[in-house]
């Protein structure tokens, strides 16, 4: 049997930022500060605001082991993507009026499960989740570059001193890749945190992480989300959740003031204060996400989707969903008018008075996840079902890209 870990009264917290991946680049090591956290004491779940990082006169800058991007990990013959229309400037941003013409743009199919697709900030890369890894796409030529082997499915981008650079949810941090020099660049992490693997989310300017771990406080396992300084890597915060050990949905409110996390485990969405971590209330949902307007915040559970004033939390509007009953992606286009919704077809409502412009069947199992790009052209959509197959199962995923057709 392992030992528990010891939590001692007083250890390092160890992040290390953009600036060690500038470092790389530049070919000169960049300080970068040590963070020094108090461990919690009190028993969860409770507000941790004791455990905000000084700063130390001993900079540190060191790489833990992690895992390694794999070119020679390429798609199956399965998994060949289909062909796609020639890329444009002149393609049209998906709204209200277009919306109807979507088709199938690009899609890849998978003989496993698929679970996410992230687009960088300018729109140069398109990272796919798989049990191999992280494939890595130039877009929107679709060139496959490589395969990260992470072992998280929870990733984003965010932009580095010389380009997009990738956040990955990893066993105790969050590790930063590097997918041009394909090879990782630090992590944040607290050494306080037990090894699972790191849910995160990332604020609308992309200045702030959220990672959300596992960590013994010697009187339990409790779940704690901590917020970093994407530049620096200080931790400039930390909250505990929750005596349970799960994983969570993350959004920051676009503000920065505010953010959101969803347990599956019992439906429930957590509001906390970014400042102070003071609690700020919970409502009904297993998914979140807040409107770009960040006037709403909508919430999913079953065929339900609860738009909520995103500073009264008052109810505003309840959207039903046709299909089965799960809990429907939810994707907000980047300018908030539009709310892309779906189970067994792809709904898309316009947001100023709420009305459906369209819906879109899907084949091929549910909609599992759907994201807009930052331009507002295109839309990811993953669908997909696993059966039972003899003593294991089939799966059976394909990610789409929809794009308003000519």
């Amino acid at each position: 049997m392992r030992a528990k870990p010891r939590c001692p009264t007083r250890e390092s917290a160890r992040c290390i930022g953009l600036a060690f991946v500038m470092s790389l680049r530049l070919g000169a090591m960049l300080p970068v500060g040590l963070a020094i956290a108090a461990c919690a004491g009190a028993p969860p779940p409770t507000i941790d605001t004791t455990s905000t990082p000084q700063p130390t006169q001993t900079p540190l800058v060191t790489i833990s082991p992690a895992p390694s991007l794999t070119p020679s990990i390429r798609p199956t013959a399965a998994e060949v993507p289909s062909p796609h229309a020639a890329a444009s400037e002149d393609q049209a941003v998906i709204s209200a009026l277009n919306a109807a013409s979507l088709s199938p743009w690009w899609s890849m199919p998978a003989e496993y499960q698929i679970t996410r697709a992230e687009w960088s900030r300018d729109e140069t890369l398109l990272a796919i989740d798989s049990p191999k890894g992280i494939q890595l796409w130039a877009f929107p030529g679709l060139r496959y570059i490589g395969t990260i082997n992470a072992s998280s499915s929870d990733f984003a981008f965010i932009e580095g001193p010389g380009g997009p650079m990738l956040l990955v949810g990893d066993w105790g941090s969050v590790v930063v890749w590097d997918p041009i020099l394909q090879a990782p660049g630090g992590e944040y992490r607290d050494r306080r945190d037990v090894s699972n693997p790191a849910s995160l989310g990332l604020s609308a300017d992309g200045k702030r992480l959220a990672s959300s771990l596992a960590r013994d406080s010697g009187v339990g396992i409790h779940t704690v989300m901590h917020i970093w300084e994407v530049e620096s890597g200080e931790q400039l915060l930390t909250i505990q959740v929750s005596p349970i050990l799960v994983a969570l949905e993350i959004a920051f409110r676009p503000d920065g003031a505010e953010i959101a996390a969803a347990r599956r485990a019992n439906s429930t969405v957590y509001f906390w204060d970014t400042q102070t971590g003071t609690a700020l209330g919970r409502l009904e949902g297993e998914a979140v996400e807040y409107s770009p307007r960040g006037d709403v915040v909508a919430t999913t559970r079953g065929r339900s989707v609860w738009i909520w004033d995103a500073e009264t939390k008052g109810l505003v509007r309840v959207l039903q969903v046709s299909g089965e009953e799960v809990s429907p992606p939810i994707a907000f286009s980047p300018d908030g008018s539009l709310l892309a919704v779906g189970v067994n077809s792809l709904t898309i409502w316009e947001t100023a008075d709420w009305t459906e412009v369209t819906a879109l069947p899907i084949s091929g199992g549910s909609l599992q996840f759907l994201r807009f790009s930052p331009s507002g052209r295109y839309l990811a959509a993953i669908n997909g079902q696993s059966e039972a197959a003899g003593a294991g199962y089939s799966d059976a995923y394909t990610a789409t890209i929809w794009a308003v057709a000519d």
